[in-house]
């Protein structure tokens, strides 16, 4: 079995993923609301929408405000009540409900940075994935992880206190200088092979 490290690193935009997801829920149980006191017939599946959108909103509330609160997934929410616009007709507003519940379950919460024998794998839209033939340098000082790579591209992360605490620095940079010196001795197993043809 082949040593990796797979670390949390933070994700800078979950802030914003957070208020624009409680705006959304706002607005969807607010529209809910209206809609149903509109309706001239009452339609009952409207009122079950306004309450699981309202529900939803203060139960994400909550767990946004406690610290070890249960896990609670608005997306799904999001995607039960776009369904219950869709049957009502009101696509409008249950379309693009649908498409940001979608997103928020296909893009991940917690971004990881991977360390592995063969490369490093970075998360971004794309997935990078860095060989170590293309890093100079890697790092972890003091809970700020830094590569460095040949093209002089610099990445540094601070990580949460929580997870540089698990991390032992002195073992992490041994096995980065490994595979650093690994690729080195490949290179230069293959260099002298070339030159003795």
């Amino acid at each position: 079995m082949t040593q990796h490290y797979s670390i949390e690193i933070p994700n800078p935009k979950a802030t914003t993923y957070k208020v624009v997801t409680l705006i959304i829920a706002i607005i969807n149980a607010l529209s809910f609301a209206f809609v149903y006191l509109k309706s001239e017939q009452g339609i009952g599946i409207l009122l079950m929408g306004a309450v699981l959108a309202s529900g939803s909103l203060i139960l994400y509330a909550i767990r946004n405000n406690t610290k070890n609160a249960t896990v609670f997934n608005i997306e799904i929410i999001f995607g039960i009540c776009a369904i219950i616009w869709f049957i009502t007709g009101n696509y409008w507003l249950g379309l693009p409900l649908l498409l940001f519940g979608l997103i928020g379950m296909i893009v991940p919460k917690k971004p990881m940075i991977i360390l592995n024998e063969e490369a490093i794998q970075y998360p971004s839209l794309t997935g990078a994935k860095w060989p170590w033939k293309t890093i100079e340098w890697v790092i972890l000082k003091d809970g700020i992880l830094t590569v460095e790579k040949k093209d002089n591209h610099l990445l540094q992360i601070t990580l949460d206190q929580n997870i540089a605490a698990h991390i032992n620095e002195a073992a992490f940079n041994k096995f980065c200088a490994g595979c650093l010196h690994k690729l080195g001795e490949e290179t230069n197993r293959h260099a002298s092979g070339v030159n003795s043809v």
